[in-house]
């Protein structure tokens, strides 16, 4: 049976502080965009302004944030391909048309991650990553069919070196930049399943992944007709 995220509510005091630090990526990234994100995560802005940790994690996660949003991340030279083997021979075969981005006949946009693509996409970290550090960054241009274009960022996670936050920005640029909430992200390994929707921004993040099932993830984006 899949595993599915579900929020935890802030009664539950240790989780909750948990739950705010898988957020703090996409609130960082919303600061980081000009946004407001204390009025729409008003809870977790009242938490940082009561907890040391989470506001000193905060801070590291800006450092480390603005310089990709603001174009200061030096590219890899070229994007391998990604392991399509999976689909089979109809779809493996668009690989040279469509070497990153498949489509399937639900019109979801799939997306397969690969070794050779996390080591292109790895950033250069620390030997000991610390907490919400970002471990790895991509993005690519929209490909003709769906005209939609996907980013998607690894953090490493809070506790245990071993677990990682994952976190998907959707950009549909048919819609309101501000009005991207809905569009479901699944992130998918054999039979465990992590799924979610998409903020109003485009972003959902996902927390708790296994770092060493990133080679085989895969991720499911149902774009909206």
């Amino acid at each position: 049976m899949g595993q599915h995220q579900r929020s935890s509510q802030p009664g539950h005091s240790d989780t909750w502080h948990a739950e705010v630090r898988a957020s703090l990526p996409e609130y960082a990234t919303a600061l980081v965009l000009s946004q407001t994100p204390s009025a729409r995560y008003s809870a977790v802005a009242a938490h940082i302004e009561n907890c040391l940790t989470c506001r000193a994690e905060l801070e590291m996660l800006l450092e480390l944030v603005r310089p990709a949003y603001a174009g200061q991340v030096v590219l890899a030279p070229s994007i391998p391909q990604f392991d399509l083997s999976f689909l089979g021979p109809p779809l493996a075969e668009q690989v040279e048309t469509r070497p990153i981005w498949v489509f399937d006949d639900l019109r979801q946009l799939v997306i397969a991650f690969s070794d050779a693509l996390l080591g292109s996409t790895r950033l250069p970290t620390l030997a000991q990553a610390a907490r919400g550090q970002a471990l790895y960054h991509f993005t690519s241009a929209p490909p003709p069919q769906g005209n939609v274009k996907v980013t998607i960022d690894v953090f490493a996670g809070d506790d245990d070196p071993e677990l990682g936050n994952v976190q998907v920005l959707v950009d549909v640029p048919s819609r309101d930049p501000f009005d991207q909430a809905g569009i479901r992200v699944a992130l998918c390994v054999d039979d465990l399943v992590w799924e979610g929707a998409t903020e109003e921004t485009g972003s959902v993040t996902f927390a708790a992944v296994p770092l060493k099932l990133l080679p085989q993830l895969r991720i499911e984006i149902t774009l909206p007709p």
